[in-house]
């Protein structure tokens, strides 16, 4: 009975082992199907896998240098050390400031091509430029631009920082200067701080200038040196105590230099269109007076339903919103917020955009705020991380909501400034216009800028972006004046936010 028993328990050992080999044999097959969907053709999602496509193999990207060149191209620009000098207004201040980042003097820049990657065949070397109205261009080798900061003994510097504004002109522009009574711009470059000493530069093509097709495909590189060293990135009272604000005013150019690569400019989201409101109330500070359409008592635009009324200054500020700025908003417009008082628009109609829009009802009240924050020597003090402002934009956003619920908020970004085309030696007459500038930096607003961007996403409010349009266009500000643009610049932004085509000038 026993051997009996133990034949019985063998003969199941080896049913379970043939099963078992049975269902490792069909796993090695399944496997190999697998592998062979993989090596020959795609795995679909039928089988609950992400789609693969073999043909569509992805390489690294191969760059070689095609030239370098450096600016200044002789030697390293000393004025810049004197120039920190005396704006630091001893040796000692400095010394300790620059301790240790040195001050950038002269920069190297590089150009690089795309070279054909494997499989991809000739056709990935190629890239397209494009002007002002997105018409084809030409096509070209891709190249990318990178600027390596260098100090006055010529060391490679490995720490971020610094400040520039590179402005492309191909020849064709400068034929054209006497058109227009300035060169014009045929591409802005955009600068990503790589925080060890190199930038990286994106062309993009300057907006609404003149129609650039065909472009020669050579002409003038201009690079200004604005700050260095994260000057431009301080906050109050940093630097209240130096002479100025530290900008170098400083430009260096390169002629008859081949094209960069060039990216089409493309106009910011439509996230709100005012031409369906029968009120468009702009609320805020000179620049938001501008971006409306008046400077002063004066309209150099006019939107049939947008309304204007005088600029608040300093009272838009954290320290001054709840008090004066409510008071004058409600005093100035509370009776169209309310709904107790019709929209009348424009009383006066010369010179009005009409948007010959049918049907409009509701109101839109228009806010925006980084000037004061950014700019000012006035007012309380900010932390880098401009805290008190950002829960300024909350609480009266909050507060406007609940005072007049039935209203539309919409919120227009910080523009983008630009130093260079103050005029240095006549701001130094007056230390209030160096007073004015003192902190104002493009990467200051451009914190403001993603910091705004951030809490209006979070807060539901429609969101007017106007920092690219107006970083690519430093030629459209109003003579001398690095914060304010002309009104043919200004008409363009609310053109694109009351759904009118493009304009393209």
């Amino acid at each position: 009975a026993a051997t009996e028993s133990q034949m019985r328990g063998q003969r199941m050992i080896g049913v379970i082992f043939l099963l078992a080999l049975g269902m490792f044999v069909s796993m090695l097959q399944y496997e190999s199907t697998i592998m062979q969907l993989f090596a020959t053709d795609m795995l679909t999602s039928k089988v609950g896998i992400a789609t693969i496509d073999k043909s569509k193999k992805k390489t690294q990207e191969k760059w070689e240098t095609i030239r370098t060149f450096k600016l200044p191209s002789e030697q390293p620009d000393v004025t810049v050390v004197e120039r920190l000098k005396r704006t630091t207004r001893n040796e000692t201040e400095y010394q300790r400031f620059f301790s240790r980042c040195k001050p950038t003097t002269q920069v190297e820049i590089i150009e690089e091509r795309l070279l054909a990657n494997d499989g991809d065949g000739e056709g990935a070397t190629k890239s397209t430029l494009y002007g002002s109205n997105s018409s084809t261009l030409s096509t070209k080798t891709r190249t990318r631009w990178t600027i390596q900061s260098m100090d006055e003994n010529g060391n490679l510097k490995q720490i971020g920082g610094d400040e520039y504004f590179p402005i492309f002109y191909d020849n064709k522009q400068l034929a054209k200067n006497p058109m227009y009574g300035r060169d014009i711009v045929t591409a802005v470059g955009k600068v990503t701080d790589n925080n060890d000493g190199t930038y990286a530069l994106t062309f993009v093509a300057a907006p609404y200038e003149a129609d650039m097709s065909p472009l020669l495909g050579s002409g003038t590189f201009e690079l200004w040196f604005g700050y260095t060293c994260g000057i431009g990135r301080m906050t109050r009272p940093s630097k209240d105590h130096w002479l100025d604000g530290g900008f170098l005013f400083t430009k260096h150019s390169r002629h008859n230099v081949t094209s960069p690569s060039i990216e089409p400019f493309r106009a910011p989201e439509v996230t709100i269109d005012f031409s369906k409101f029968s009120s468009a109330i702009c609320f805020g500070d000179s620049v938001m007076q501008n971006v409306c359409g008046k400077a002063w008592a004066t309209y150099y635009f006019k939107f049939d339903n947008m309304i204007v009324n005088e600029n608040l200054g300093s009272e838009i500020r954290r320290d001054q919103w709840r008090g004066e700025a409510m008071q004058k908003l409600d005093e100035w417009h509370g009776a169209v917020l309310n709904g107790t008082e019709a929209s009348v628009g424009h009383r006066d109609k010369r010179n009005i955009i009409s948007t010959s829009r049918t049907g409009r009802q509701g109101v839109v009240l228009l806010l925006g705020s980084a000037a004061w924050e950014g700019y000012s020597n006035l007012g309380p003090l900010e932390d880098e991380n401009f805290s008190d402002s950002v829960q300024m934009y909350k609480d009266m956003i909050g507060h406007i909501r609940v005072t007049y619920p039935n209203v539309t908020i919409a919120w227009r970004s910080p523009t983008a400034p630009h130093l260079h085309v103050v005029n240095e030696e006549l701001c130094r007459k007056k230390q209030e216009c160096m007073d004015r500038i003192r902190y104002e930096s493009v990467a200051t607003m451009q914190y403001l800028f993603e910091a705004q961007k951030t809490v209006m996403r979070q807060l539901d409010v429609p969101f007017l972006d106007m920092w690219n349009p107006s970083y690519l266009s430093p030629t459209w500000h109003m003579a001398g004046d690095s914060t304010h643009f002309h009104k043919w610049q200004n008409q363009y932004f609310m053109e694109i936010f009351h759904g009118l085509p493009l304009p393209h000038r």
